[in-house]
């Protein structure tokens, strides 16, 4: 069968051999931790609690969901491991643990035939360390880059970009965009080698060819997504994309993202309909908002990502690199930089460039153990390759410690107070209650729905804010204070109305639950 000639593993070399051990190495430290990370923090995982976990449970018990908003590809793998799990918070630490040394491996298998294997080898050694604060969370983020990676390896399979890769690699490619929109980066980066670079060659119709495959089997592989939209809403291609990105261009909070996505995409819904009404009715603040991104994010993703010592590399090593790159190297490098653009016209998040992190990395990689010296001045390549050498373990050190780090960071400040609150909640509360709250958490783990905190001046307006939602519980934690100050009077239950009664306080970290009175259900 053809599918299973794709993956078979021939003429194995010892790089190859150690990239499998040290995936293996990498995904039983990662079981050994996991048990460790509870229930996720207050980052990435709201999505987890708010979107992610809500849909696939839906999906299991048969109802309608509307898919507006992202796709279904990794909704239906959590659903799966689910359903094996029996935990959906432990079935999503699972997902992102194979997904992370995935990654990893089938970075591997690209660059070693587009490059080398030992390049590939020491390239995949840093990725799994700098990506290894983000291995154990609950988010798609681990689950993209792997689908990412493991469609461009079907591209480039064996050194050479056929009809058949082009198929394969386009239908993976389909499935990527059916987790992330921003997937469209692959059939834009190969229509676009194909026109310009020409990897392999090809002539006029041998090239419109190659396009068609990649176009073709990429919209069977999002087929089941459009069929969803076509059933629901008449149409295969419906997004609310245009709400994220104006949430970022308008917001005045765009260097961090640290504002309430949900209010900022209500007041642009209201507004706009489209992507395109969007960028036209601001098409100057786009501009703007996007050339100014460029270098920044650029800038801040070097930074928080690729991370100090090993961003000093990278300039070094693409001049060396792209000084004498042949053409299909050079057209899996324009993966980047689209994957990277796609990215300006959102706010700066660094999980949102793990997907090109490897081709980042390699050119780190790609100067440090650059070889071709050697055959001008023995002398010299031999005190260049100890210098480089142990710049790359001290390289290596600093990661691994600025990773546990931050994988620490993101243990240690999980709210496990939360449950125990749940708990008093559930004996309380019913499934049909709603509570007011800036995370959604809480509500999650009491087995209730949540709105969004508004941005309001007064207790007045948010209790009629509660009213219209028909709430029935109110948080008011540390994270509100932080994103809505002006209702910090909420932190002094004793002056407050009394259609707000204290259900559960908590001193440090600070937390107050508030029933709220006289709602209407």
């Amino acid at each position: 069968m053809i599918t299973s000639t794709i993956f078979k593993l021939t003429g194995i070399d010892k790089y190859e051999r150690l990239t499998i051990g040290l995936c293996l190495l990498v995904f039983l430290i990662l079981v050994f931790i996991s048990p460790y990370h509870e229930m996720g923090g207050y980052g990435v995982e709201t999505d987890f609690y708010g979107s992610y976990a809500l849909k696939a449970k839906a999906i299991l018990s048969g109802e309608h969901i509307q898919w507006e908003d992202h796709g279904p590809g990794y909704i239906f793998i959590l659903a799966l491991f689910n359903l094996i799990f029996n935990d959906i918070f432990t079935a999503g630490k699972f997902i992102t643990i194979v997904s992370t040394v995935l990654f990893g491996f089938f970075t591997f298998k690209v660059l070693s035939v587009l490059f080398k294997p030992r390049l590939a080898f020491f390239t995949v050694l840093l990725l799994l360390i700098n990506i290894l604060p983000y291995s154990i969370l609950v988010s798609n983020d681990m689950f993209f880059a792997f689908v990412v990676a493991l469609s461009i390896y079907l591209i480039y399979r064996k050194g050479q970009i056929s009809y058949l890769n082009l198929f394969w690699g386009g239908l993976v490619a389909g499935y990527a965009y059916m987790t992330r929109m921003n997937a469209v980066i692959l059939p834009m980066a190969v229509i676009f080698s194909t026109i310009f670079i020409n990897p392999e060659r090809w002539n006029w119709p041998e090239r419109v060819k190659a396009i068609a495959i990649f176009c073709l089997s990429f919209l069977i592989g999002t087929s089941p997504w459009l069929i969803m939209n076509i059933t629901t809403y008449g149409t295969p291609f419906v997004s609310r994309a245009h709400e994220t990105i104006g949430a970022s261009i308008l917001s005045s909070e765009t260097a961090t993202g640290d504002f309430a996505w949900d209010m900022e995409k209500e007041v642009i819904s209201k507004k706009y309909h489209s992507i395109t009404t969007l960028i036209f009715s601001n098409f100057s603040e786009f501009v703007i908002f996007f050339t100014k991104n460029i270098r920044s994010y650029f800038e801040w993703m070097l930074i928080a990502l690729l991370r100090f010592p090993a961003y000093l590399f990278l300039a070094p090593g693409a001049v060396l690199l792209f000084s004498r790159i042949n053409r299909k190297q050079l057209s899996y490098f324009t993966i980047a930089v689209f994957g990277f653009l796609i990215y300006c016209i959102l706010v700066f998040m660094p999980r949102f460039y793990i997907y090109i992190l490897p081709f980042f990395l390699f050119l780190v990689v790609y100067f440090l153990f650059y070889e071709k010296i050697a055959n001008d001045d023995k002398s010299f390549a031999v005190k260049f390759s100890l210098l480089t050498k142990s710049i790359f373990i001290v390289t290596v050190i600093l990661l691994s410690i600025s990773s546990i780090e931050a994988l620490k960071k993101n243990i240690t400040t999980e709210p496990l107070e939360l449950k125990k609150i749940s708990q008093l909640l559930r004996a309380k509360s019913k499934e049909s209650d709603i509570m007011i709250a800036r995370k959604p958490h809480l509500a999650y783990l009491s087995n209730m729905k949540v709105v969004v905190f508004p941005d309001v001046d007064s207790i007045e307006k948010l209790i009629d804010y509660a009213k219209e939602k028909k709430a029935a519980y109110l948080l008011y934690s540390d994270i509100e204070a932080k994103t809505r100050p002006r209702l910090k009077i909420l932190q002094e239950p004793d002056k407050v109305p009394s259609n707000l009664q204290v259900f559960y306080y908590q001193d440090k970290p600070k937390i107050i639950v508030y029933k709220i009175l006289n709602y209407s259900h």
